[in-house]
């Protein structure tokens, strides 16, 4: 017999196939494996791993939408910005197709937890400064509610000047009363004392701004120091005027607006060309702005808008600045008129005698007396001139000292006021591009505080001095500016956003810096 070979591949086919065989064959590869429990538990850590970096994705593009001011959902689900990100994202994921935590409620969390870190962060820096400025304005949103946003003014210890938004609230009522329980509210929910605030800026309306009942007269009865401020730039944009205005959400007129206009036989000619060519609601339009250039009024209003706003403009543009501080700002029966010469002679020296009336008033206010005194003692005492004064108790003037009593030890500010020349001296040792010979303006002292190592500390009331100089605010442009946002943020589309989510939604908006430094590992972890 000489087939052994094939019986013994035969034997070995049928030894493979039993269930002995494959028995034995498990437990070998498996003897080195951990156990059933442990492998579980493996498998466990590594789906939660991946879905804890789903989430980050996600977190991150909920993110960048919130941070752009874009819409979470569109008219269809499957087609808002959130989902289509994502599908786009899952190319490079591919497990972020699994859609998971993607439900409303989970949206608005995620929301809620990125709007709150980021007011977190900012109240623990306002927090580190002494003092404060509040600035608030209203306004009336897509929905018909009433918003009024509330705007925070610091500044720290380099004497940057900050004014942050930290939200908007709904308002069910607009008397002074409730105003001012609403503020209160919100300065403790906060952690603010009021006895910190050193400015208020309000908008021109009595309920706010109302010299006996209005909400900074009810807030100066809690705490005088919190000095009011009428909002300078409300003056320049005056609707006694009988002008068109070109832009009625800013307050700073741009002559480059009115420049084109001036241009009068061109733009007339283009509009009859487009009236006559074209027979759609834009040759209607042309039609309209054609007949209201043939009227004399209008180039009357437009070349006396320019004259006029060319002179403020620049004004109007150093107010709206938020690190502007205040050395930098420092109805009749209808007449009869017999000719058309002197009606528009009237309204020429009528707008011209309103700006200068505005212009007088908004820069005697009584509240400017103390800016005013800390710039004049300040800049005396650098030229060397205060230390001709021999009476020391006449080194502070009285308004400072009614003022700030609480806030600044006046003797040793006497002190440093003498020395404080010295201080300048050494900041053109320190940094010889100075070159400081004579102070003129607060910045300058500024520069000199920030050149010389520890000048905080040896000069600590002259810091303070500054810092609350720079506090007090001087417009509300901030506070309208966040309106502008709003107006983006809550549209015609989006109007049924609960108060939560649009709050939230505008912090992370309006404050894209920060919104940046948002951590969403840590997003992630709290959620």
């Amino acid at each position: 017999y000489c087939c052994w070979g094939s019986e013994r591949n035969l034997l070995t086919l049928k030894h493979k196939k039993s269930d002995l065989h494959n028995e034995t064959k498990r437990k070998y590869m498996t003897r080195d494996q951990p156990s059933l429990m442990v492998q579980l538990n493996d498998q466990l850590q590594r789906n939660q791993i991946e879905r804890r970096k789903m989430l980050v994705i996600q977190l991150s593009s909920v993110h960048f939408l919130l941070r752009q001011g874009m819409a979470i959902r569109g008219h269809d689900e499957l087609q808002g910005n959130l989902q289509q990100l994502l599908l786009l994202r899952a190319e490079d994921n591919p497990g972020i197709s699994n859609r998971n935590y993607l439900s409303h409620d989970i949206v608005n969390k995620m929301i809620s937890l990125m709007g709150n870190a980021l007011l977190r962060s900012k109240l623990h820096q306002i927090q580190q400064c002494r003092w404060y400025a509040t600035t608030a304005d209203e306004a009336t949103d897509l929905s018909k509610q009433k918003q009024m946003a509330i705007c925070i003014r610091w500044v720290d210890k380099f004497f940057k000047i900050h004014e942050d938004c930290i939200g908007l609230l709904q308002l069910d009522a607009t008397d002074s009363q409730y105003l001012t329980t609403v503020v209160k509210d919100i300065l403790v929910c906060c952690m603010l004392p009021l006895s910190a605030c050193q400015g208020q800026a309000y908008d021109g309306t009595g309920n706010m701004a109302g010299k006996l009942h209005g909400l900074a007269a009810r807030t100066r009865k809690i705490e005088p120091a919190a000095l009011t401020f009428e909002q300078f730039q409300k003056q320049f944009a005056s609707e006694e005027v009988s002008i068109k205005p070109l832009c009625p959400t800013r307050w700073t007129v741009r002559t480059g607006a009115i420049m084109p206009f001036l241009n009068y036989r061109a733009l007339v000619e283009c509009c009859q060309e487009i009236n006559l060519s074209r027979n759609d609601e834009y040759g209607r339009i042309a039609g309209g702005v054609l007949a209201q250039l043939e009227q004399f009024k209008v180039y009357f209003g437009l070349r006396l808008a320019h004259l006029i706003f060319s002179a403020t403009e620049q004004t109007s543009r150093v107010l709206q600045r938020k690190d502007c501080s205040f050395q930098e700002d420092s109805g009749t029966d209808a007449h009869q008129f017999e000719t058309p010469e002197a009606f528009f002679r009237q309204q020429y020296f009528e707008a011209f005698d309103i700006t200068a009336g505005k212009l007088k008033w908004c820069f005697e206010q009584s509240m400017l007396a103390a800016p005013r005194a800390i710039e004049n003692l300040l800049i005396s005492y650098a030229n060397e001139e205060g230390n001709q004064l021999q009476d020391s108790e006449n080194l502070i003037p009285q308004v400072i000292q009614v003022n700030y009593a609480k806030d600044l030890d006046l003797s040793h500010l006497q002190n440093q006021l003498r020395t404080l020349p010295d201080l300048i001296r050494a900041a053109n040792k320190n940094v010889p591009t100075l070159n400081i010979t004579k102070v003129t303006k607060l910045s300058t002292l500024i520069d000199v505080f920030n050149a010389v190592p520890f000048s905080d500390v040896l000069f600590s009331e002259v810091h303070s001095l500054l810092c609350l100089f720079l506090t007090l605010p001087v417009s509300t442009a901030i506070a309208e500016r966040s309106f502008s946002a709003l107006r983006r943020l809550k549209t015609f589309l989006r109007s049924t956003m609960t108060q939560e989510r649009l709050n939230n939604s505008m912090l992370l908006y309006v404050h894209k810096s920060s919104t940046d430094e948002l951590n969403m590992t840590e997003i992630a972890q709290e959620f």
